[in-house]
């Protein structure tokens, strides 16, 4: 008989419903994804199952936890202050916003501050001000 290659949630479940934690933690991590220990984390959840201690278990092996992964990602939050690299996208691309460039006096490949209020979002250039005062100078 073959030996079976990777896991899916149902098996991880099953595994936990059996010997619990130890049982997980017995199992090679390469088995299963991450993907796998959220699906079972959540059917585990539903189910009313407390998972807590599962949960912290997965997130130290896999780095993956019950409200993490990019389904999860909500969004900037008010007072959140990120740091992104301008692009210069196509004319024929999706893109959510485009501001122009030379406004913000920046070029492609620079680094600009968002920063997201209630009101409103802030852009500022990551450059030193006396290259800003070089760039305004030149405009």
């Amino acid at each position: 008989m073959k030996e079976k290659k990777s896991l899916n949630f149902k098996d991880l479940c099953l595994i936990y419903f059996t010997k619990g934690i130890p049982g997980v933690a017995g199992v090679k991590s390469d088995l299963y994804s991450g993907t796998t220990a959220r699906k079972a984390l959540r059917f585990l959840t539903d189910a009313g199952h407390n998972i807590s201690a599962l949960e912290n278990f997965f997130v130290s092996v896999k780095g993956t936890g019950l409200t993490m992964g990019r389904k999860h990602n909500k969004g900037p939050k008010e007072g959140d202050e990120k740091l992104y690299r301008v692009q210069q996208p196509k004319t024929d691309a999706r893109t959510l916003i485009q501001l122009p460039l030379d406004v913000f006096h920046v070029a492609k490949g620079d680094n600009v501050f968002v920063k997201f209020t209630a009101e409103e979002i802030i852009i500022r250039p990551s450059r030193p001000k006396e290259k800003l005062a070089k760039v305004a100078s030149a405009s």
